[in-house]
């Protein structure tokens, strides 16, 4: 609420992968990307050898009913191209649907899960450690007091938006993957990004307010995120080719894991300047319906801004898998080739049990006693409120549109100070 038509926003969108975006995507959210491409040693102690082969008929099915409806309606269409958005969609739900039925009599994680279909995921951060832009920094210079930081790093006010085809939430938060000691590690390389981030095709929004949504509202009781399930057709699209497929997909991961954890941190009562008092993880998939690829993350401090951009010992992890097909080819009535690796992976990201942190308090910042606005007694405090609030979440334009500067105005008497120019 600071400004009246909202902030200069630097826009990391989901479905909008730029090439050589990665080291940026690693700055902004701090987070080391392993190495090795193998999910951590958590997922090896889950055995789900008897599961997976319970369900493989079910899951070889589903394939085949999707891909038959998919077949109707876009004829001629390859399985897993850019044009099989809505069969990857519908597969996934379908998958996620044979799990869940079979899974929710043995577990009471997967029973209370709450699904949420292609919910609105929009998360906001500072970020620091980057170079000033050109106006901040001629602002600078043109006050005595403040010319010696000129060129002093600034923060960039960094907006996520993604829809993911399907995500699952619980009430306690997935187990942790690293410990505390081994989080301000050394050997946890970040890559350092000093430039503006439109040099590598992040696009910005002049007037937009700080908003985080993490698929659901004040008051749910489920908090947390389990999996999340995202499409991976862009990727493939990167300026019209496959292009850096490999790292648009790992960009893709990390901004998709890390936007979704900060909003949901920010619900729970930590932001930007209120680090996180325990770390959250969370499970990304993302697929075309024939492509799998598996991540895992874990967040350990959402506080880097200008002030902590270097001196912050946390950092953020992120561990994937190589890419795995999940089937060959359908032919007629007959999956071809179906690996029945990937269903184990994703079987892993569903047992995975989430756990209550024993001595933690979740929300150390938040009032016991108000926790939502239908909590206030005061009538006119809560309208206002509520109001408020759903407005600014919204993002609607104001009622008065902000002040116009012309173009001959910032080349004339902006940038270059010449006054009103008139002709002799």
């Amino acid at each position: 609420m600071p400004k009246y038509w909202g902030f200069k926003c630097y826009m990391v969108d989901e479905e909008y992968c730029p090439y050589n975006n990665l080291p940026l995507a690693q700055h902004i959210t701090r987070t080391h990307l392993k190495s090795e491409r193998n999910l951590p040693e958590l997922y090896d102690s889950l055995d789900v050898s008897n599961l997976a082969s319970q369900l493989n008929n079910e899951v070889e099915e589903t394939v085949l009913i999707e891909a038959e409806g998919y077949r109707k309606k876009v004829k001629d269409k390859l399985l897993g191209t850019e044009d099989g958005e809505d069969f990857a969609s519908a597969l996934t739900k379908g998958i996620n649907r044979v799990i869940m039925n079979h899974l929710s009599k043995q577990y009471s994680h997967i029973l209370e899960a709450q699904v949420d279909f292609e919910p609105r995921i929009e998360s906001t951060w500072y970020a620091g450690g980057m170079n000033p832009p050109e106006n901040i920094r001629r602002l600078r210079d043109g006050r005595a007091w403040s010319r010696e930081y000129k060129d002093d790093p600034t923060d960039r006010i960094m907006v996520f938006l993604g829809s993911p085809i399907l995500t699952l939430r619980s009430v306690q938060p997935l187990p942790m993957v690293m410990s505390n000691s081994e989080l301000e590690s050394s050997s946890l390389e970040l890559p350092e990004w000093k430039f503006d981030p439109r040099v590598v095709g992040t696009q910005t929004e002049q007037n937009r307010r700080i908003v985080n949504v993490p698929g659901y509202f004040p008051g749910d009781t489920h908090r947390f995120g389990q999996i999340s399930f995202h499409k991976r057709h862009h990727a493939k699209n990167t300026f019209g080719e496959i292009v850096d497929e490999d790292n648009s997909l790992f960009r893709q991961a990390i901004v998709c894991s890390f936007g979704w954890l900060q909003a949901q941190a920010n619900m729970l009562g930590f932001n930007s300047f209120n680090d996180i008092a325990y770390p959250l993880a969370t499970q990304t998939v993302i697929t075309d319906g024939k492509h799998w690829s598996f991540f895992a993350y874990q967040m350990n401090t959402i506080t880097f801004h200008t002030h902590f951009a270097q001196e912050q010992p946390k950092r953020n992890v992120c561990w994937g898998s190589d890419e795995m097909k999940l089937f060959e080819s359908v032919d007629g009535e007959k999956v071809v080739g179906f690996n029945e690796e990937v269903l184990k992976t994703l079987l892993k990201f569903y047992v995975n049990a989430p756990q209550e942190r024993l001595g933690v308090n979740l929300t150390p910042y938040l009032s016991s006693e108000e926790k939502i606005a239908a909590d206030y007694e005061d009538d006119d405090k809560r309208q206002w409120l509520e109001r408020e609030y759903k407005f600014l979440t919204s993002n609607r334009p104001r009622y008065q549109l902000p002040y116009e500067i012309y173009a001959w105005e910032k080349i004339y008497k902006i940038d270059n100070k010449l006054g009103l120019w008139t002709r002799d």
